[in-house]
Parts: C-alpha cells; structure tokens; sequence
C-alpha cells in the first residue's frame, strides 16, 4: 500500500508539474548552442479569450528583436530565450504568474502585461523580488506609482490624451466636443485627461456618455450626443468595443468626426467597421506609410520574420521593449537588479520611433497623428507636444 501511495503521488506530482510547464513556456531552460545560459525574458500576456491576438502581437514583436539579436551572435555568446506565460487578461492570474517568474531566477525581467488591471495585480510582487516589466501597451497614468519596477512602453495618458484634444481643436477648429469612453480604469483617466484639456482650450464638452466594456446597444448614449450640439465626438474605448460603436454612430444618423487612440489601431477594426470609420483621426506610436528610416528598417525585419503580418502599435512597442532590457543587460552585471538600474537610467535609446528615455519609469518618444483612409491607416505627421510646454 505503501509503494502504491508512492507512485501515486509521484504521477500527481508529474502532471501538475507537467501543466505548468505548459501553462509557463514552450522550451525549457537551458544552454544555447555556445555551451552558456539563454537570457530568458518573460513575455506575459493575453495568450487565449477574446483578447489573445493581443498577446500573439507581444510575442511577435519581441521574437522578432530577440532573432535579431540572436542571428548576430547574441550577448556574448548567450542567446535570447521567450519565455510565455498566459494571462488571459485576468488580474489574479497575472499574480499568479508573477509568483511563478519571481520563484525562478533564470527569467532576468518581463515583458507584459496587456491591461492596467493585470499590472496592478502584478506589481507588489515584481516590485519585492525586484524584477523589472515593460508593459508595450498599458497607459494608465497611476501605473508607475509607488512601485520600482513597472516602466511603460506606450506614452501616457497625460501625454497622448491631450494630443487628441490638440487635433480637433487646435488644428481642425472644433469647439463643441462630445466624448463617449469605456467605464473602465483606463477608458475612464484618458476621457478626464482629455476632458481637461478641452477646457483649457477654451473649448465645451456638450456631451459626456460612458458604457459598460462588452455592451453591443449604445442607442441611449448616441441620442444624447446627436442632440448636444456637438460638432465633434471623441470615442474611447478599445477596438473590440469600438467595431460595434463606430458603425452604430453611423447608423444613428451621427456624422460628426471622429477622434480616438491608438487603441483602433487593429487590423480588426480597419476591416469591420473601417468604412464607418472612414476619416477618423487617431494619436499612435507609429503607422506603417510613416516615413522615417528607423520605422522603415523596423517594418523590413518584421516582415522577415513574420510575413504576411500586418505590424501594430503593440509589435513595436514589444520590440522595442525587448531591445531596451537587452541593452540594459549588455550594460550591467546581468542579473535581475542590474537590468532594473539599467532601465532607470536608459536615455536616447534608438527604438523604432526614434530616440527613447525613460523618465520616473514613463516613455518619453515622439507620437504620430494617424487618419483612416480607404480601410488604411495614414500617417499624417508628428503629433506636437504643445499641452507640456
């Protein structure tokens, strides 16, 4: 009986063990061909739900700077290793996994996660261990507060919200402003950012609507702003909501131009509700017609490594938030604290966009205006940062 309770704990053992590694990466640790130990940086995400092609687009970035670097020889030697884990956008599993990253010293630093929620949720942990995150899409403005460790790709809300604000009334005239945002963390901070800086421009907010995330009828909102007056609308909200709302906007009868983020972004936006959002203006990164060398090479290598896809914000932002921990590792001792110091003090890094610092662990880099066009995205310039000066 004894042998038996043996083996039987023994296989529970290996299954549970067996799941995890699952759940955590596709290829174990060990040495590269040198002979010596990978990096291994973990790429936390959405890997499964609705929001999965949001972690595919971290991975894709990240692997692709990681295969650059790798094809050169690597870092003395040692090559870049991805660890994966899937956090399915839920704030206790982004704890969970930070728990796991933190217990094994052979993952040097993070790359993730998608949402505000889920680094919240992370960041006691990170930040006790220490271990460093760059987070390619997050932007809530509370984000590295009271924390060490989290640094934020995406510029801020306090940066590219009031840019929005700039467009339509600096540069386009409009004056009466209606704004419809998602009730969420951040579809909440951004519409107040940009609220307030409507205000200083002397401008009005005539209408201010919110909607619950996943809500598919947006009838009572949409006849309040078509009855306010207003001559422009700015909409907040990630693209998965925004492919229902924009085409209900329409459909309302509402003409007014439109205004956005960085969020409509997506390939499924442009192809679901691209024709009812024709002429939309957005605040991005980056845009793939934008001229500047460095976005040019960087769409050359992605292509390479990905062929056939389409590159975003989030595959930018991912490349270069692996470029940035390697040149943090290359530049210290290489362990966990070495990175993190490294990170703190990264200034003109060339990304993709041009040339990158972190300030009080926020991105400082240029930002694009962006217009829908015939079902594409166009660059139409460098977005000013007036609302700072």
């Amino acid at each position: 009986m004894r042998k038996l309770l043996h083996v039987l704990f023994a296989l529970a053992l290996l299954t549970a063990v067996s799941g995890c590694q699952r759940e955590r990466s596709a290829s174990a640790p060990g040495p590269a061909a040198s002979g010596l130990p990978t990096i291994r940086i973990a790429v936390a995400a959405p890997f499964s739900g609705n929001l999965a092609n949001m972690g595919e687009q971290f991975r894709q970035g990240a692997q692709t700077r990681a295969n650059e670097i790798n094809a050169a020889g690597g870092v003395g030697g040692r090559q870049v290793e991805i660890v994966q884990f899937d956090d399915r956008n839920d704030p206790a599993e982004a704890a969970n996994i930070s728990q796991l990253i933190v217990a094994d010293e052979s993952i040097l630093a993070v790359i993730g996660h998608f949402s505000s929620s889920c680094i919240f949720a992370s960041t006691p942990i990170l930040d006790a261990a220490p271990v460093a995150m760059i987070t390619p899409s997050a932007s809530h403005v509370d984000l590295p507060r009271g924390n060490n460790v989290i640094f934020k790709m995406w510029s801020g809300i306090d940066i590219y919200a009031p840019m929005v604000a700039d467009l339509a009334i600096t540069d386009h005239g409009f004056r009466n402003i209606a704004v419809i945002s998602a009730q969420t963390d951040w579809g909440l901070s951004v519409r107040d950012t940009f609220i307030e800086r409507v205000l200083q421009l002397g401008a009005r907010i005539v209408a201010n609507e919110i909607f619950n995330e996943g809500d598919r009828d947006f009838r009572t909102q949409l006849t309040n702003i078509r009855a306010s007056g207003a001559d422009a609308l700015a909409v907040f909200a990630f693209y998965g909501d925004g492919i229902v709302i924009v085409p209900q906007i329409r459909q309302m009868g509402i003409n007014l131009p439109l205004y956005t983020t960085g969020t409509f972004f997506e390939e499924e936006f442009v192809q679901i509700a691209g024709p009812e959002g024709e002429g939309m203006w957005g605040v991005n990164e980056f845009v793939s017609d934008d001229p500047r060398e460095s976005v040019v090479s960087f769409l050359e290598v992605f292509e390479r490594t990905f062929p056939g896809v389409i590159p975003g914000s989030y595959h930018g932002n991912a490349y270069d938030a692996m470029g940035a921990i390697i040149h943090a590792f290359q530049h210290s001792d290489g362990s966990r604290e070495g990175i993190l110091d490294g990170l703190h003090n990264l200034v003109g890094f060339n990304g993709i966009t041009g040339e990158l610092s972190f300030a009080n662990q926020e991105i400082v880099k240029p930002q694009v205006y962006i217009q829908l066009v015939n079902n594409q995205w166009r660059y139409r310039g460098m977005a000013p940062l007036r609302h700072l000066q």
